[in-house]
């Protein structure tokens, strides 16, 4: 597999364009590349809570505000629901959808497979998370979370 050690922003710019539409692995060498979960309000702060109370599993990057596609924190400039190259839809915590565009949705950002998983496992009426291999590249290079 080639490395990619283009800058995130022009990886996004790709997948945006839709002339990247693959998984991300080994793309954006030497940045955090994070998972997606999108839920409805209601559903977003138990979700919230739970990353925060699991810190290892649950590394949680960056919490958008409602309705707010922009993860300003740790990728300014970047567009949730076009910078990734594919999506999941759940509905009830069944798949329903893979799409590659979901259009204007609110937007939770959380790191990391588990908590997707446990927020799967309470079936929320809607949740949209990333396609496996299919991550979101951040601006926030590895070195800048390594523990001591």
């Amino acid at each position: 597999m080639a490395i990619d050690t283009r800058h995130p922003r022009e990886i996004r710019a790709d997948v945006r364009r839709g002339t990247l539409t693959g998984v991300t692995a080994g793309l954006g060498q030497g940045y955090v590349q994070a998972n997606l979960a999108v839920l409805p309000r209601e559903a977003a702060y138990d979700f919230l809570l739970f990353c925060q109370r699991n810190p290892r599993p649950c590394p949680l990057l960056e919490v958008t505000d409602v309705g707010s596609p922009e993860p300003v924190g740790v990728a300014p400039g970047a567009d949730l629901r076009t910078d990734i190259p594919r999506y999941r839809i759940y509905k009830d915590g069944v798949l329903a959808d893979e799409v590659t565009n979901p259009g204007d949705v609110p937007v939770f950002w959380a790191c990391g497979v588990t908590p997707q998983a446990v927020a799967l496992a309470s079936k929320p009426s809607f949740m949209l998370t990333h396609s496996p291999g299919h991550m979101f590249i951040t601006d926030v290079p590895n070195s800048s979370l390594a523990a001591l």
